[in-house]
Protein backbone atom coordinates (compact mmCIF):
# COMPACT_ATOMS: atom_id res chain seq x y z
CA UNK A 1 0.00 0.00 0.00
CA UNK A 2 1.66 3.19 -0.82
CA UNK A 3 1.89 5.94 1.62
CA UNK A 4 -0.19 9.77 1.36
CA UNK A 5 1.36 12.76 1.07
CA UNK A 6 -0.14 15.77 2.32
CA UNK A 7 1.21 18.73 0.13
CA UNK A 8 1.90 21.84 1.83
CA UNK A 9 2.93 25.45 -0.03
CA UNK A 10 4.65 27.87 1.99
CA UNK A 11 3.73 30.87 -0.38
CA UNK A 12 -0.06 29.43 0.44
CA UNK A 13 -1.26 32.21 2.35
CA UNK A 14 -2.95 31.30 5.54
CA UNK A 15 -6.76 32.40 6.61
CA UNK A 16 -8.29 33.63 10.00
CA UNK A 17 -11.74 33.11 10.71
CA UNK A 18 -14.15 35.49 13.07
CA UNK A 19 -17.83 35.31 13.04
CA UNK A 20 -20.69 38.23 13.14
CA UNK A 21 -23.97 38.29 14.19
CA UNK A 22 -26.30 39.16 11.13
CA UNK A 23 -29.82 39.77 11.16
CA UNK A 24 -30.24 37.20 14.12
CA UNK A 25 -27.73 34.39 12.74
CA UNK A 26 -24.10 34.03 13.21
CA UNK A 27 -22.25 34.08 10.46
CA UNK A 28 -18.72 32.96 9.61
CA UNK A 29 -16.37 35.22 7.69
CA UNK A 30 -12.86 33.81 6.48
CA UNK A 31 -10.28 36.84 5.65
CA UNK A 32 -7.17 36.82 4.23
CA UNK A 33 -4.19 39.26 4.13
CA UNK A 34 -3.61 42.26 5.91
CA UNK A 35 -6.16 44.95 7.79
CA UNK A 36 -5.29 48.01 5.64
CA UNK A 37 -4.83 46.60 2.44
CA UNK A 38 -7.79 47.18 -0.29
CA UNK A 39 -10.64 45.06 0.61
CA UNK A 40 -12.30 42.38 -1.80
CA UNK A 41 -14.90 40.67 -0.83
CA UNK A 42 -15.36 36.71 -2.28
CA UNK A 43 -18.48 35.68 -2.18
CA UNK A 44 -19.31 31.43 -2.34
CA UNK A 45 -21.86 29.80 -4.60
CA UNK A 46 -24.56 27.04 -4.15
CA UNK A 47 -23.27 23.84 -1.81
CA UNK A 48 -19.74 25.83 -1.56
CA UNK A 49 -17.91 27.41 1.21
CA UNK A 50 -15.74 29.99 1.72
CA UNK A 51 -12.13 27.50 1.94
CA UNK A 52 -12.57 27.11 -1.77
CA UNK A 53 -11.41 30.93 -2.32
CA UNK A 54 -7.81 29.36 -1.29
CA UNK A 55 -6.51 29.32 -4.79
CA UNK A 56 -7.72 32.66 -5.64
CA UNK A 57 -6.41 34.30 -2.99
CA UNK A 58 -2.74 32.74 -3.57
CA UNK A 59 -2.63 34.03 -7.14
CA UNK A 60 -3.42 37.45 -5.46
CA UNK A 61 -0.26 38.23 -4.51
CA UNK A 62 -0.93 39.61 -1.34
CA UNK A 63 -2.10 42.52 -2.15
CA UNK A 64 -5.27 42.28 -0.35
CA UNK A 65 -7.18 41.79 2.68
CA UNK A 66 -9.89 39.15 1.26
CA UNK A 67 -13.10 39.01 3.31
CA UNK A 68 -15.30 35.59 2.51
CA UNK A 69 -18.18 35.03 3.91
CA UNK A 70 -20.01 32.08 4.14
CA UNK A 71 -23.59 32.33 3.36
CA UNK A 72 -26.14 31.36 5.56
CA UNK A 73 -26.27 27.55 6.21
CA UNK A 74 -23.09 27.08 4.11
CA UNK A 75 -19.47 26.22 5.72
CA UNK A 76 -19.15 27.22 9.33
CA UNK A 77 -22.18 29.99 9.33
CA UNK A 78 -25.47 28.99 11.26
CA UNK A 79 -28.51 27.90 9.86
CA UNK A 80 -31.49 29.43 9.58
CA UNK A 81 -35.41 28.19 9.52
CA UNK A 82 -37.30 26.58 6.61
CA UNK A 83 -38.09 30.01 4.65
CA UNK A 84 -34.68 31.83 5.04
CA UNK A 85 -32.69 31.08 1.84
CA UNK A 86 -34.49 32.93 -0.47
CA UNK A 87 -31.89 35.39 -2.79
CA UNK A 88 -33.70 38.64 -0.42
CA UNK A 89 -32.53 36.86 2.46
CA UNK A 90 -28.91 36.84 1.05
CA UNK A 91 -28.55 40.25 -0.12
CA UNK A 92 -29.83 41.61 3.30
CA UNK A 93 -27.13 39.59 4.79
CA UNK A 94 -24.30 41.03 2.58
CA UNK A 95 -25.31 44.54 3.34
CA UNK A 96 -25.61 43.50 6.74
CA UNK A 97 -21.94 41.85 6.67
CA UNK A 98 -20.69 45.13 4.73
CA UNK A 99 -21.62 47.82 7.38
CA UNK A 100 -19.08 46.11 10.17
CA UNK A 101 -16.02 45.75 7.62
CA UNK A 102 -16.66 49.15 5.85
CA UNK A 103 -18.19 51.12 8.50
CA UNK A 104 -21.42 52.78 8.20
CA UNK A 105 -20.42 55.54 5.62
CA UNK A 106 -21.71 52.95 2.75
CA UNK A 107 -18.26 53.07 1.03
CA UNK A 108 -18.40 51.34 -2.34
CA UNK A 109 -16.64 48.07 -2.24
CA UNK A 110 -15.06 45.15 -4.94
CA UNK A 111 -17.11 42.17 -4.63
CA UNK A 112 -16.14 38.93 -7.01
CA UNK A 113 -19.81 36.74 -6.65
CA UNK A 114 -19.47 32.78 -8.20
CA UNK A 115 -22.61 31.52 -9.20
CA UNK A 116 -24.59 31.74 -6.68
CA UNK A 117 -22.93 34.86 -4.92
CA UNK A 118 -23.03 36.39 -8.47
CA UNK A 119 -26.75 36.43 -8.72
CA UNK A 120 -26.92 37.83 -4.51
CA UNK A 121 -24.70 41.11 -5.76
CA UNK A 122 -26.21 41.63 -9.35
CA UNK A 123 -29.30 41.96 -7.05
CA UNK A 124 -27.50 43.86 -4.52
CA UNK A 125 -25.95 46.07 -7.01
CA UNK A 126 -29.56 46.54 -8.21
CA UNK A 127 -31.10 47.49 -5.16
CA UNK A 128 -27.41 49.69 -3.69
CA UNK A 129 -25.70 50.53 -7.03
CA UNK A 130 -23.60 53.21 -4.88
CA UNK A 131 -21.98 50.80 -2.96
CA UNK A 132 -20.07 49.06 -5.56
CA UNK A 133 -17.37 50.29 -6.81
CA UNK A 134 -16.30 47.09 -8.57
CA UNK A 135 -17.86 44.36 -9.54
CA UNK A 136 -16.98 40.50 -11.05
CA UNK A 137 -19.06 37.82 -11.59
CA UNK A 138 -18.68 34.31 -12.81
CA UNK A 139 -21.15 31.29 -13.72
CA UNK A 140 -24.31 33.59 -13.09
CA UNK A 141 -27.61 31.87 -13.87
CA UNK A 142 -30.25 35.25 -14.91
CA UNK A 143 -33.42 35.07 -12.81
CA UNK A 144 -36.14 36.58 -15.18
CA UNK A 145 -38.48 35.33 -12.78
CA UNK A 146 -36.57 37.32 -9.79
CA UNK A 147 -40.20 39.99 -9.81
CA UNK A 148 -42.57 37.20 -9.31
CA UNK A 149 -40.07 35.31 -6.53
CA UNK A 150 -39.94 38.40 -4.70
CA UNK A 151 -44.07 39.45 -5.05
CA UNK A 152 -44.61 36.12 -3.51
CA UNK A 153 -42.23 36.52 -0.83
CA UNK A 154 -43.52 37.78 2.44
CA UNK A 155 -42.31 41.33 3.21
CA UNK A 156 -40.14 41.57 6.31
CA UNK A 157 -36.76 41.64 4.92
CA UNK A 158 -37.20 43.14 1.37
CA UNK A 159 -38.86 46.05 3.94
CA UNK A 160 -35.50 46.51 5.40
CA UNK A 161 -33.38 46.29 2.24
CA UNK A 162 -35.34 47.22 -0.81
CA UNK A 163 -34.72 50.82 -0.61
CA UNK A 164 -35.17 52.20 -4.31
CA UNK A 165 -33.73 55.56 -5.51
CA UNK A 166 -36.45 56.99 -7.89
CA UNK A 167 -33.34 59.37 -9.30
CA UNK A 168 -31.52 56.30 -10.55
CA UNK A 169 -30.44 56.72 -14.18
CA UNK A 170 -29.97 52.73 -15.14
CA UNK A 171 -33.11 51.04 -14.30
CA UNK A 172 -32.56 47.76 -12.49
CA UNK A 173 -34.70 44.29 -11.81
CA UNK A 174 -35.03 44.83 -8.37
CA UNK A 175 -36.08 49.11 -8.44
CA UNK A 176 -39.84 47.86 -8.13
CA UNK A 177 -42.14 49.28 -5.46
CA UNK A 178 -43.19 46.50 -2.93
CA UNK A 179 -45.43 44.90 -2.65
CA UNK A 180 -45.52 44.40 -6.62
CA UNK A 181 -48.40 42.98 -8.16
CA UNK A 182 -47.54 39.18 -9.35
CA UNK A 183 -47.64 39.22 -13.34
Amino acid sequence: MAARVLCYDAAMEISRSRFADVRGLRLHLREWGEEGLPRLYLLHGWMDASPSFQFVVDALAHHWHVIAPDWRGFGRSAWCGVDGYWLPDHFADLDAILRPCEGTDDAPVRIVGHSMGGNVVMSYAGVRPARIRRLVTQKVVAHTTLPALIAKREARPLQRVLICDSGAQSPSLLQLQYPMPVR
